[in-house]
């Protein structure tokens, strides 16, 4: 073997000992500045997604990419029935939609005749490096439907579907006139107190009560006034959270300063909302 032959050879040996050498720890170097990313990005989803609301009982909208330092990173989602699901098969009644030219996917939900408990998974990819972050959500069961009469009346969740139907700021009405509802739930948040108009002001009320619950889950409304006018409801300290309420008053899709929508059961003209029915929270 000649010298040139030689020269040759020992170049490609270091050539290849840089590919699987030198040049392994310049990969090593790429996987985990690749691994530090898919982590920030899995971060920021987490902190976007993380502690949101998990009981979405209508469609919603997740990112399609996340941006780390500049770059775009395609978001993979998947769902996946929990462990307390009694469904097996999920798929018509949860599916992920592609995503669109404002980078957002959504998730359509349709409710069955049981909770749907499941696992939503984002995971992000670059290069050989992948994170994943799971998020626990439930589809509520389908509400049964009330006739909002003092012997059956509604849910908040009732309440809500009804709106959903009005235009803003109109009210629920019956043969051109609005209609006065009895609608009963528990309170999570019990407003403000007006001794001087001896009523409550902005009280929540939602289907069930769980401590922690709060004002944006997806059966919640708001009592926007209660007046203290009988022998259930007397004064500042007749209501508590955890109270399951029954009132009298008028359904209303309210639209706020900030042209956010707002489901309220209230008063129209001079007739106010009165409670019907109050039962005590265990202690």
């Amino acid at each position: 073997m000649n010298k040139k032959t030689i020269g040759t050879v020992l170049a490609l040996a270091m050539t290849a000992s840089c590919t699987f050498g030198l040049l392994g720890c310049g990969k090593e170097y790429n996987s985990e500045k690749d691994l530090e990313t898919v982590k920030s990005a899995i971060g920021m989803i987490d902190s976007l997604y993380g502690d949101k609301e998990l009981i979405t009982s209508s469609d919603y909208e997740v990112l399609g990419a996340i941006t780390v330092r500049g770059e775009n990173y395609p978001i993979n989602w998947s769902i996946a029935p929990a462990g307390s699901c009694e469904i097996n098969d999920i798929s018509e009644f949860l599916s992920i939609g592609e995503m669109r030219a404002d980078n957002l996917r959504t998730v359509s939900v349709t409710q069955a005749e049981v909770d749907i408990d499941y696992i939503l998974t984002a995971t992000v990819t670059v290069g050989k490096a992948s994170e994943a972050v799971n998020i626990n959500h439930r589809v509520p069961a389908k509400v049964k439907a009330h006739t909002g009469t003092a012997e059956d009346p509604y849910l908040p969740s009732n309440v809500i579907e009804i709106a959903k139907n009005l235009e803003a700021g109109a009210y629920l009405q019956a043969d051109g006139k609005n209609q006065k509802v009895y609608v009963k739930g528990y309170v999570i948040d019990r407003g403000t107190f007006n001794s001087a108009k001896n009523r409550y002001n902005y009280i929540y009320i939602a289907d069930s009560y769980e401590v922690g619950k709060g004002k944006d889950s997806a059966d919640v409304i708001m009592l926007y006034t209660l007046t203290c006018d009988t022998e259930i409801v007397t004064d500042g300290n007749s209501i508590g959270v955890g109270d399951c309420l029954t009132v009298f008053g008028y359904i209303q899709k309210y639209v706020d300063k900030y042209n956010k929508e707002i489901i309220e059961v209230t008063y129209s003209g001079s007739d106010v909302v009165t409670a019907v029915d109050i039962q005590k929270a265990k202690s």
